[in-house]
């Protein structure tokens, strides 16, 4: 009999940021075309903090819901995609 791999529970969500929206929805689009996640949020702009002061810009979050998908793959396709 072949050895069973232990299951790896799927996050919640997965957190990322981009430089504006549209990096966020090319982003989005790839990786939920892909089935490597199950949706995408794009949320921004948002604030932050650089240098001591609050500012905005048009970096926005990206939000991914797994579903099914194992938690490595959609990371690895990710840190590609940039």
């Amino acid at each position: 009999m072949g050895r069973r791999r232990p299951s790896v529970p799927a996050p919640a969500r997965w957190l990322s940021h981009t430089e504006n929206r549209e990096a966020a929805v090319k982003l989005a689009q790839s990786v939920v075309s892909t089935r490597l996640a199950a949706g995408a949020q794009i949320v921004g702009p948002v604030g932050f903090w650089h240098q001591g002061e609050f500012d905005s810009g048009e970096e926005c979050q990206l939000v991914l819901r797994p579903g099914s998908v194992p938690a490595p793959r959609p990371q690895r396709a990710v840190r590609d995609e940039t």
